[in-house]
């Protein structure tokens, strides 16, 4: 199901006598409130579709109370078809079964029945619908024929405490016309494992999610400060906070259209919004409402029968201009270039000053192919678009762009030989290769060759090719060069893959890019002799040029030392007590080894040297060291501590593992964006982290506690908030 849809239907009871017609990019039958309740709760679905199969499945066979089981026979003898010897011996031993087992059998059916799994009354599966108002609506052109109205909250009780969907449909004389679906979001409860919680209710909200938002909801960087991806520039990092309001579904009947409906619809589900909570633990309202236009394949297909691929692309570019120019008429802008478009809800915000004329759109791209000969079959237009094991496909993809095609096809060596062959060949009476050819996306060879990580080629191509440097500075239909266009490509990489239709989130199991990657890196950013400190920051994605093993960044660095000396200190109080310190301090010993904490009640020495394991790990931060075991042990060593009361915690089985996980895990429940934010509640704090450069990796934990030798230390999951 795709983001925002402007649909149209057609139906007989609908006004004959409409205005002129938008392009139409609807479904065939209208949406009711009762289909979006099934549609939207998975789980109810599948156990009415588990329910509906099993009353077919024992439809005519018998009434009600005679055993099902015995009555299966007689059905089967009805069929027409030759009984074999098996077939006659399973009937033999069904008939010769005792009143016993048939009551067994029909009592273990009525237990299916009647178990949770198939009630469909069960509160735990039920969608229910709240605050519902229904009230008449007349519209300037079809004053008479007043419309009904009927808005309402639906809430699925995995997802209610903090989203709910806004449902209005709109009919006539009892017939749907036309139909609005939001999604309210709180997305401060979600932050600290935003991707994964909002790919799980639809895929629209996973695709602003993936495309708009950074892994804990705030607005990507491009779009902020990216010279051509910010777009407008109007968007910055105002929209990295508040509630949001999805618009997922409008559609309105082809007849009714241009009467205002549509707009009416998405104004009062705005509206609706913006006057409640999304959930019992937020504040009032909605800061933004978002939305993608788009169109149904299913409509595509239809209006498309005999066309060619390129006439179904043009058939589906001119329902999503349709759509676009349905949500900027109602004062929706485009978020940077992305294809999600968003309106404020403060009427002073920047957006609200862009005219509709002046509102960015990116580069389009180029058609990659002429099919004006080419027929499709329902269904199959994208696909065979951009299935590049088709032989025609690929076939004309050589043939237009042959050097882009080498470089996707052969290795690396086999490219590089090529392309030296192709330049030694050349002459002045015969030209050779066109080396500045772009493809569909505008992509140059510099761009092909980084993106397919083709290292060497790429090497030689700079050295050999671009010798004025053009090609590494020219941009692509995105607006990348080809080193940002290599880096957003590692970085989705970084954050997330696609298994079937589930995302899956990786950035927590992040181990670093490839050799490969980082000599493409290098090269384009014209780093010669590479050492291993440019390496390990080029190879976990370090923007600021600063971080401690690359990964480890300055404000990252600061909360971890701040943590840990905290932590050291606070592990001093009431180290005479061994029983009260324990109890005080079972949070921070949570990773020790049982039996340990066990002697942590009667021996001093172990309790002050774990206490002192923290503030070696700090003393390792403060020397700019990664803080590995064995880099923590060095420091240790180095110290000449007495009473050795760490060797002691340490010759005992105590480990600075268990010590350097909790410091992760505090730093990231209490980071402002993984966490609660409550370290950045003191304002010395905050202020000293705002003072120190940003980074790509500020609030990565679970990737460097990974670096660290530390496992297990990923995204919070999602736990329930107490109201405030």
């Amino acid at each position: 199901m795709t983001a925002a849809r402007i649909t149209a239907r057609k139906r007989d009871s609908s006004p004959s006598d409409g205005p002129a017609e938008m392009p139409d990019i609807s479904e065939d039958a209208a949406t009711t409130s009762a289909q979006i309740t099934n549609v939207h709760n998975p789980k109810k679905q599948k156990v009415a579709h588990d329910v509906d199969e099993d009353m077919q499945g024992n439809a005519g066979l018998g009434e009600p109370n005679e055993p099902r089981v015995e009555n299966v026979v007689p059905l089967v003898e009805d069929m027409e078809h030759e009984v074999t010897d098996d077939e006659a011996d399973d009937y033999e031993a069904l008939e010769s079964k005792t009143d016993d087992d048939i009551s067994f059998a029909n009592a273990f059916a009525d237990d299916i029945y009647q178990s949770d799994e198939f009630d469909l009354d069960d509160d735990e599966y039920a969608e229910k619908e709240y605050e519902i108002e229904e009230y008449e609506r007349t519209f300037p052109n079809i004053i008479d024929k007043p419309l009904d109205i009927k808005i309402s909250i639906y809430k699925d009780p995995e997802f209610e405490q903090w989203m709910q969907s806004i449902c209005l449909d709109c009919s006539y004389q009892g017939k749907p016309i036309g139909h609005a679906l939001g999604r309210h979001i709180h997305r401060g409860m979600i932050r600290r494992d935003f991707y994964r919680i909002m790919e799980e209710p639809c895929q629209d909200m996973s695709d602003v999610a993936f495309e708009v938002f950074d892994r804990y909801g705030s607005l990507k960087k491009e779009f902020k400060d990216h010279s051509v991806r910010k777009g407008s520039g109007a968007w910055s990092s105002e929209l990295d906070e508040g509630i949001l309001l999805l618009i997922e579904t409008v559609s309105v009947d082809k007849s009714w259209r241009r009467n205002g409906i549509a707009a009416f619809m998405v104004e009062a589900v705005m509206k609706k919004a913006n006057g409640r909570r999304p959930s019992k633990y937020s504040s009032a309202g909605m800061a933004f409402t978002l939305a993608i236009p788009a169109c149904l394949n299913s409509v595509v297909d239809g209006e498309s029968k005999g066309m060619s691929l390129k006439e179904c692309r043009a058939v589906r570019g001119a329902h999503c201009d349709a759509a676009t120019a349905f949500f900027r008429s109602i004062g929706f802008r485009r978020i940077g270039a992305s294809s999600c478009f968003g309106v404020a809800t403060d009427t002073n915000h920047a957006t609200r000053k862009i005219p509709l004329a002046e509102d960015f759109d990116p580069q389009e791209a180029e058609q990659q192919f002429d099919y004006s000969d080419s027929q499709h079959d329902d269904g199959m237009v994208e696909q065979l678009l951009y299935d590049q094991e088709r032989s025609p496909i690929k076939n004309k993809r050589g043939e237009k762009y042959p050097l882009h095609q080498k470089i996707e096809v052969l290795t690396d060596t086999e490219c590089l030989e090529n392309f030296k062959g192709l330049c030694e060949l050349s002459s002045p009476e015969e030209a050779g290769p066109d080396w500045k050819t772009i493809d569909y996306i505008a992509n140059n060879i510099i761009h092909a060759a980084a993106t397919s990580l083709k290292d060497k080629t790429l090497a030689w191509l700079l050295d050999n090719i671009d010798q004025d440097r053009s090609l590494r500075t020219a941009r692509n239909a995105r607006g990348y060069t080809p080193l940002e266009q290599l880096v957003a490509n590692l970085d989705d990489k970084r954050i997330r893959t696609q298994r079937g239709f589930l995302t899956v989130v990786l950035s927590d199991e992040f181990l670093g890019y490839p050799d490969e990657a980082i000599a493409c890196i290098a090269s384009l950013r014209g780093i010669g002799e590479i050492t291993y400190e440019d390496k390990c920051r080029i190879k976990y994605g370090c923007t600021c040029e600063s971080c401690i093993g690359g990964i480890i960044s300055p404000r990252m660095k600061y909360v971890l030392k701040t943590q840990a000396e905290m932590t050291g200190d606070d592990l001093d109080f009431e180290v005479e007590d061994g029983l009260s310190w324990t109890m005080w301090h079972d949070v921070n010993i949570k990773h020790v080894a049982p039996d340990i904490q066990l002697n942590f009640r009667t021996n001093k020495s172990l309790r002050q040297g774990f206490a002192n394991t923290f503030k070696f790990i700090a003393s390792c931060l403060q020397e700019d060291q990664v803080p590995t075991s064995r880099n923590v042990l060095r420091i240790w060593e180095n110290a000449s501590e007495w009473p050795p009361v760490t060797r002691n915690f340490l010759q005992r089985g105590g480990t600075v593992i268990s010590a350097l996980k909790f410091v992760f895990e505090s730093a990231r429940d209490t980071d402002i964006k993984s966490g609660d934010g409550m370290f950045f509640d003191v304002p010395e704090f905050l202020q000293e982290v705002q003072d120190l450069p940003e980074c790509r990796n500020d609030h990565e934990y679970g990737a460097a506690a990974i670096a660290c030798g530390v496992e297990g230390v990923g995204s919070c999951s999602y736990v329930e908030l107490q109201a405030v």
